[in-house]
C-alpha cells in the first residue's frame, strides 16, 4: 500500500479543527498521514467504536453487529486497528458495506499490530483509510497509543465504547471525547467482568447507555430515520397506507380506525399487527395506535 500526506482542508477531517479544549493532548495533529481515501461524508454520520482488546464474546459480537447495521445504513465507522473491539468494529463495517477508517498509534509505514495488516489492506480496498499522525520513519512511543484516541473521537459525531477496565485507553478515549463535546455512549457490561468496570463506571458518571443500533440510529439522525420510513411506507398496500394516513399526527384504538374507514375491524387487525411488525406504528398502554 502507499501512503501520503493528507490534505488537512478535507472536509472529513475538518472536525479536528474545531477543539475547545485547553488540553494540549487535545490539540488536533499538525499532519496526518494515510492510506486510502476519507469516506465522502455527505449526509453520513461518523461513529467511532473502540473498547477492550481482550473482549469477551458479548462485546465482540455487538462491535460487530452494530457496526455492520450502521454500515448498511450509510454511517461511517472510526476505530483504532486494535485488537479486540477494534478489529471486530472495523470488520463488521466493511461487511455492512461501509467505509471504516482506522487511526494508528505507529508511523504510517508500521501497521500495528502486524497480525492486522490483512484487515488493514481490506480496510483501503473497501474504501477507507488508514491514518495516523507519525510520519514514516518515526520512533514509537508507548504514549502515541493514547494521544491518537483524540483523533478517534475528534473524528466522529458520537463515541459507543464496549468493555473497558478502570484503567484503559479506551477511558481517555470517553475523556477526550467529552472534551471535544461528542455525544459518547456506553455498552453496560457484565458486573463481573473486570472488563466492565470501566465502562460501568462511565455509565454511572452520566454516559448514557448504549440500547442497541436502532435506538442509536433514532437519537443521531432521526430525520434521516423518519425520511427512511417515509420510503418504507411508499410501498405499501392501499389499507395500510389508509391507517397510516388517519394516524397521522393524532392516535386511535382499533375500534375508531375501522369505523372512521369503514372497513371490517378484522382486517384493521391483521393490517396494524403487521405495520407493528414493521416498525411503523405501536400501541400505548390503553390500546391507542400511534407513529413509531
Amino acid at each position: 500500500m502507499e501512503y501520503r500526506r493528507t490534505d488537512l482542508n478535507e472536509e472529513f477531517i475538518q472536525k479536528l479543527y474545531c477543539e475547545n479544549s485547553e488540553h494540549w493532548a487535545n490539540k488536533p495533529p499538525k499532519e496526518l498521514w494515510q492510506y486510502g481515501n476519507f469516506p465522502k461524508r455527505k449526509e453520513k454520520k461518523v461513529v467511532a467504536i473502540v473498547g477492550s482488546r481482550n473482549c469477551s464474546d458479548y462485546g465482540m459480537n455487538v462491535a460487530y453487529k452494530t457496526a455492520k447495521t450502521l454500515a448498511e445504513h450509510g454511517f461511517v465507522v472510526v476505530s483504532g486497528l486494535a485488537y479486540g473491539i477494534d478489529s471486530y468494529a472495523h470488520r463488521g463495517c466493511i461487511d455492512g458495506g461501509g467505509a471504516t477508517v482506522a487511526v494508528l498509534g505507529t508511523p504510517i509505514d508500521k501497521i500495528y499490530p502486524a497480525s492486522n495488516s490483512g484487515l488493514a489492506r481490506r480496510i483501503v480496498e473497501t474504501g477507507g483509510a488508514i491514518i495516523s499522525e507519525y510520519a514514516p520513519g518515526s520512533k514509537v512511543h508507548p504514549y502515541n497509543f493514547v494521544y491518537r484516541n483524540r483523533i478517534v473521537s475528534g473524528l466522529a459525531d458520537a463515541l459507543i465504547i464496549v468493555e473497558a477496565s478502570d484503567k484503559s485507553g479506551t477511558i481517555h478515549t470517553a475523556q477526550y471525547a467529552v472534551e471535544q463535546d461528542r455525544e459518547v455512549f456506553v455498552v453496560p457490561g457484565d458486573i463481573n467482568r473486570p472488563m466492565s468496570a470501566g465502562a460501568n463506571r462511565l455509565i454511572m458518571d452520566g454516559s448514557q447507555p448504549f440500547l442497541g443500533a436502532d435506538w442509536f440510529m433514532d437519537i443521531m439522525d432521526p430525520f434521516w430515520r423518519t425520511k427512511e420510513k417515509k420510503e418504507k411506507r411508499k410501498k405499501l398496500g392501499a389499507l395500510a397506507q389508509s391507517i397510516l394516513d388517519f394516524l397521522n399526527h393524532k392516535s386511535a384504538d382499533a375500534d375508531s380506525i375501522a369505523n372512521s374507514l369503514g372497513i371490517d375491524i378484522s382486517r384493521v387487525l391483521v393490517q396494524l399487527s403487521l405495520l407493528e411488525l414493521d416498525g411503523a406504528i405501536y400501541s400505548d398502554s390503553e390500546g391507542k395506535w400511534s407513529f413509531a
